[in-house]
Order: structure tokens, then C-alpha cells, then sequence
């Protein structure tokens, strides 16, 4: 197995350290982070919370259903979304597509 199959295969988060990737670096994400990573483009209108994004791919009949906060925690740790906190006492947090998710 190749260096590239092995990197391919391992979590996300092993993949990149845990640390946000310089400009240019490829990025490879599973077909399920690059639909969440769309939903949270479609619209800057909406405060994404693991809750409404779930029930948006729930709607869309995406994958990835009940796994959302894992997912977008990954994406979060590879520097492709933001995280802000809500300051609510749901204590449910939102999500953007970061700068660095942009700039590909």
C-alpha cells in the first residue's frame, strides 16, 4: 500500500494532526464532509448548529446522518470550518466555512 492509499484511509484528524493546513496543501475529504462543507456554503443567512444540519442532509437524504458533530468537528480540526460558540444556553455551537476552506 502506498503512502497516499494509507493517508486515504486514515481518520481524518491522523491525516492532518490535528493542526490547520498551510495554503495549497491538498486536502481530501470523504464525500459526506464535502456535502456538509456545501450545505454550510448554500447559505451565510442561517446560524448552522449540528441540529440544522442534520435535519438539512435528513431532508436532502444525505449520508451522514447522527454523525454530524463528529464530521464537522474533523473538518473543524483540518482548519475547513470555524467553530463559534453560541453563547446561548443550548450550548449548541455554530458552524461557517473557514477562510482557508475558501481559498480552494
Amino acid at each position: 500500500m502506498t503512502e497516499v492509499e494509507t493517508l486515504a484511509k486514515a481518520p481524518l484528524q491522523k491525516r492532518y494532526g490535528g493542526r490547520p493546513l498551510s495554503p495549497g496543501c491538498a486536502i481530501i475529504v470523504n464525500h459526506t464532509e464535502l456535502n456538509i462543507l456545501k450545505l454550510l456554503a448554500s447559505r451565510d443567512d442561517v446560524n448552522w448548529t449540528w441540529y440544522n444540519l442534520d435535519r438539512a442532509m435528513s431532508i436532502k437524504k444525505m449520508d451522514g446522518i447522527d454523525n454530524v458533530a463528529r464530521l464537522v468537528e474533523n473538518l473543524s480540526k483540518a482548519g475547513l470550518v470555524d467553530i463559534v460558540p453560541s453563547g446561548t444556553s443550548s450550548g449548541m455551537d455554530y458552524y461557517c466555512v473557514s477562510a482557508q476552506a475558501t481559498s480552494y
